[in-house]
């Protein structure tokens, strides 16, 4: 929740001269994370609704079972100098 917060203030004007649409509106102070922010999810979310959900499945599972790690360690211990 405080991630979300932060990340909300940090995408506010700065000055109410930088809200657009406001009577003194001044571009010199206008704060362009939001602009970013979504130019990022615009063009990532479309390149994943247009490829990636197609192809992407995800992280590849390397190992099938709870106990097969321990094993693994196990040899790694035993072949150890």
């Amino acid at each position: 929740a405080w991630i979300a917060i932060v990340c909300l203030l940090f995408l506010m004007p700065v000055s109410p001269k930088g809200i657009p649409g406001a009577a003194d509106f001044d571009w010199n102070v206008v704060n362009y994370a939001p602009l970013t922010v979504g130019g990022a999810l615009l063009l990532f979310g479309g390149w994943y609704l247009l490829s990636a959900r197609r192809w992407f499945t995800g992280p590849v599972r390397e190992v099938g079972t709870e106990q097969e790690p321990a094993i693994g360690e196990r040899e790694l211990e035993t072949d150890a100098p």
